[in-house]
């Protein structure tokens, strides 16, 4: 170290002070720029009733929620994994790119399309990628159709739908069982749970036509259940507390039924009943889309709920700044303790730190 009026630095550990001390000027101490993240794909879209003379027939499967990947405080990642490690090689003034996966949509125009199946998009930071969620299944008059996998993509799988319990033969959806998600997110770890199957017929027994549903799509705490009543419950969300406060997020959508759908937390997309109309997915949750219930009456009652938009999160030292350098990102930037949390909740592009 030399004095006078040359610069210098010292370095103790990873901290580093650098200044000129003849004129007893000095710069704070910097910690080294380590990024936690939440990063949550979209959610699937619950499945399709038929519409028959203004009626809907069958039960949709719920729609899976978005791909889980979290690094923060230890908290799991997809399907109770552990948490991943932080980012520790972000490069000051580099670029790196930002994508917040779209929810799947809802609805259809004219007569409904059964096969009218649609994942959640894809998020990204950097080279982490959270998949979408997968579609419910469809629920016919004559016929019920398995739910959607991303097999080895990561996300969550959609229940399986039923048919209805009007049309000719068995009411079971009983060989067309859920997806399941694929066993790794990017080739490294899960990222969420399964789907629930749209067999209703347990164990051989025959339940209710009033109190069964379709399968529930699965969530980023897991998979997808079943009593033994025949109702299906849907992938349970998971908590993250990056952003100070403990939020519950990526939970699926619930199937649809006739008399009555399960409850859901996590943004994930309750089913519909002959007497309402299944939900959408929570925007930035990554929540599943509810599927379509039998009986009710109108367009809108066969068409499975939308699944809710992702989100990323990255929580980051004070004293740094983010950036969008290109795209349309929408995001907002708050100080928790001694970091800063910024949240992107729509749009694609680059951001640098510096």
């Amino acid at each position: 170290m030399s004095f006078g009026n040359n610069t210098s630095s010292i370095t103790y550990g990873n901290l580093t002070a650098a200044g000129t001390f003849g004129n007893l000027t000095t710069e704070i101490f910097q910690r080294p720029l380590i990024v936690d993240f939440l990063i949550i794909g979209g959610g699937g879209r619950g499945g399709n009733s038929e519409e028959i003379n203004n009626t809907a027939y069958g039960c949709g499967g719920g729609g899976g929620a978005g791909g889980y990947r979290s690094s923060w405080n230890n908290e799991p990642s997809g399907d109770n994994h552990p948490a991943e490690n932080p980012i520790t090689d972000f490069v000051l003034g580099t670029d790196y790119p930002v994508v917040v996966g779209g929810g799947a949509s809802g609805g259809g125009s004219g007569n409904i399309n059964y096969y009218f199946n649609s994942n959640g998009g894809t998020s990204t930071l950097g080279s982490l990628v959270a998949r979408g969620g997968a579609y419910g299944g469809t629920g016919t008059y004559t016929t019920a159709y398995d739910g959607g996998s991303p097999y080895n993509l990561g996300g969550t799988g959609g229940g399986g739908g039923v048919r209805s319990t009007y049309g000719s033969g068995s009411i079971y959806g009983g060989t067309y069982p859920a997806a399941t998600t694929g066993a790794t997110g990017t080739g490294t770890r899960s990222q969420g749970g399964d789907g629930a199957d749209g067999n209703i017929n347990l164990n051989g027994n025959g339940y209710s036509n009033y109190h069964r549903t379709a399968g529930s799509g699965g969530g980023a705490g897991g998979d997808a259940t079943r009593n033994n009543n025949g109702q299906s419950y849907q992938g349970p969300p998971q908590s993250s507390t990056i952003t100070g406060t403990a939020v519950l997020r990526g939970g699926g959508g619930t199937g649809g039924g006739y008399f009555l759908s399960s409850s859901t937390t996590g943004g994930g997309g309750k089913g519909g009943t002959y007497a309402s109309n299944p939900g959408d997915g929570v925007a930035n949750t990554g929540g599943g889309g509810g599927g379509a219930g039998e009986g009710h009456n109108g367009q809108a009652a066969a068409e499975g709920g939308a699944g809710g938009s992702g989100i990323v999160i990255v929580r980051y030292p004070q004293g740094y700044t983010l950036s969008a350098t290109s795209g349309n990102l929408t995001f907002t930037t708050t100080q928790v303790d001694n970091d800063n949390v910024t949240s992107f909740t729509a749009g694609s592009g680059n951001i640098q730190f510096n």
